[in-house]
């Protein structure tokens, strides 16, 4: 048991209530903070320096007994709020939030949630922190808990070593892994900005210098049970550190990070507390301890758990460009933080103060395991409770959700030349036959293809290959590869050879360029310019090219069909499809 209890220093809360605010303005209004993001990086610093003083005083402790402990006092702060958070988070996932190119990695972000892993799934993402992908998934606030928890795997390890005597191997180790992570988070920097934002090994540096601020305050005589005396330096200094601290969530940027732009916070952060623990005085203290922001402090926790899918639930339902909107939300946010912090945070922390840490931690577990379970079951009927349009009439709105039992499908594979061709055919009864060539667009007619094979019979041979369209005709449409010019060659050939007069060949290429996709994210000005760049040489090639093709299809009687353009959307048409998004 420890000698003596740790000081409680009323200003760490007002730190974490300044974090956690300049988090919730980024992610509310980036123009409100711009680097409010960065306040994750102040909590890194203050998570390594408190947990360093949480057991700083189990001088001796064997190594099984401080890590039954650590981890019995980490899983019962951090697990009731976070099972309880991510477990709504899946319900109102599945009620209100489609499938979508959106939402596709939401549920695997959840999933490995429940065991620290989360950030994994998000830097595998396609998009970074700041990207579409990660705004509307409900589930991303948790890679910054994700590394904490891998930050807590190794860290009763090395903190044993200073417990028992070897305090400088401790610190020696901190430092090289400290550095290591700092050097790691700069060359990734370089290479995969994403990785470097979401992994363990990039921000390790930041938990780090908490803990090894602790061991340089303890090398230096710092009590951390009693209250020091407090000079001007002192109070001069906290006011310059935490100054540091505020321009580090103003001015980060979302280049490069987590490197340089969290130097700023992360050295403020470490400043204040340095300056700050055991004493009092000066503008910071004065701030940091005020009644309003020790409170926001406490459930800093909670409003960091709940602020996000809120927020992300917002922008997949009413939007959240409308003050109106924004004043509830926030209003929302803190009601509910307010309740988790009193009704689901406090409970099992006082009850845990009761129990034997083995006893808690085995609870814990067993409820993770659980809850991941049930998240696992909302998961699989995510279509019969949703109370979305899309999602409860799936079979409509997606073409894999296209069976029709009344047709046969088969795989061919087709040889011609040097080149294979694996072609689906559907058949039922009829002789006359109907060929589709294009690329995902023509895959797009699945549903209508079998639709089609059910009611008249004939039998369909469809040759789809992604971003190989077929007699495209688009202005300023890029060359297509010489792979894509042997399929489509191989395809015709084959079409020559096997079509009868009054068979059907569909090309569902000449269309405009898409705007928007539920399943894509486009470059509108891209879109816009392709569209209207004169570009006639290359079309007048592309039809020179189609004429003789289309001549020999004809002549062997089949009946050419082209597609008319589509509408170009500017907004995905689920979007409009519920009375919750309209």
């Amino acid at each position: 048991m420890p000698i003596s209890k740790p000081l409680y220093a009323p200003f760490i809360d007002g730190m974490r209530a300044i974090a956690v605010l300049g988090v919730i303005l980024c992610h509310l209004n980036p123009t409100w903070m711009p680097g409010g993001f960065a306040g994750v990086d102040i909590f890194f610093v203050i998570s390594g320096f408190v947990v360093s003083i949480s057991v700083s005083n189990f001088d001796g402790i064997r190594l099984q007994n401080l890590i039954i402990y650590f981890y019995g006092r980490r899983l019962i702060r951090i697990a009731p709020a976070l099972i309880i958070c991510l477990l709504s988070t899946f319900i109102t996932t599945a009620l209100f939030i489609p499938d979508a190119w959106l939402s596709k990695d939401i549920y695997n972000t959840g999933f490995f949630a429940f065991f620290g892993l989360s950030n994994f799934v998000l830097a595998d993402n396609v998009g970074s922190y700041f990207s579409p992908s990660s705004a509307f998934n409900p589930f991303t606030q948790t890679w910054s808990l994700a590394i904490e928890e891998q930050f807590y795997i190794i860290f009763p390890l090395l903190f044993w070593a200073w417990l028992n005597k070897r305090k400088n191997f401790s610190t020696f180790c901190y430092i090289i892994l400290s550095i290591s992570s700092l050097i790691c988070c700069i060359i990734l920097n370089k290479m995969d900005t994403t990785k470097s934002f979401y992994m363990i090994w990039s921000r390790f540096w930041e938990l780090g210098i908490g803990v090894l601020l602790f061991q340089l305050l303890s090398f230096g005589g710092h009590s951390f049970s009693l209250l020091c005396s407090s000079r001007k330096i002192f109070s001069c200094g906290s006011d310059l550190a935490f100054l540091i601290m505020l321009a580090g969530l103003i001015l980060a940027g979302p280049e490069f990070l987590p490197f340089p732009p969290a130097i700023l916070s992360v050295f403020g952060a470490a400043g204040v507390l340095g300056f700050l623990h055991g004493r009092a005085g000066g503008f910071a203290y004065r701030c940091l301890t005020s009644g309003l922001f020790r409170y926001l402090g406490k459930i800093s926790y909670s409003l960091y758990l709940w602020h996000w899918p809120i927020l992300v639930l917002c922008r997949w339902t009413v939007g959240l460009d409308k003050a109106v909107v924004q004043f509830v939300a926030v209003l929302v946010i803190f009601l509910l933080s307010s309740f988790s912090y009193y009704f689901i945070e406090q409970p099992p922390r006082q009850a845990g103060r009761l129990l034997a840490k083995p006893i808690i931690i085995t609870g814990c577990l067993l409820l993770i395991i659980l809850s991941f379970f049930i998240s696992k079951e909302i998961f699989k009927y995510r279509y019969q409770i949703s109370l979305s349009t899309v999602m409860r009439n799936a079979s409509v709105w997606y073409i894999n959700d296209s069976d029709n039992h009344q047709v046969t499908e088969r795989q061919e594979k087709i040889k011609i030349g040097n080149f294979l061709i694996i072609s689906p055919l559907y058949k039922k009864v009829s002789c006359q036959k109907l060929f589709v060539i294009g690329d995902s667009h023509a895959g797009a007619y699945l549903k209508l293809f079998k639709n089609f094979v059910a009611s008249t019979g004939i039998e369909l041979y469809l040759f789809s290959q992604g971003g190989c369209g077929f007699m495209l005709f688009q202005a300023g449409i890029d060359e297509v590869s010489s792979q894509c010019n042997q399929f489509n060659a191989a395809a015709i050939e084959y079409i020559m050879d096997t079509a009868s007069p009054g068979d059907i060949v569909f090309l569902p290429s000449l269309r405009l360029p898409r705007m928007i996709d539920q399943w894509a994210i486009f470059d509108e000005n891209a879109i816009v310019n392709r569209f209207f760049t004169d570009n006639s040489n290359k079309r007048e090639e592309a039809i020179t090219t189609a004429i003789p093709i289309l001549k020999k299809l004809t002549g062997k009687g089949a009946h050419v069909i082209f597609e008319g353009p589509t509408p170009m959307l500017m907004t995905i048409p689920f979007r409009c499809s519920d009375w919750f998004n309209k």
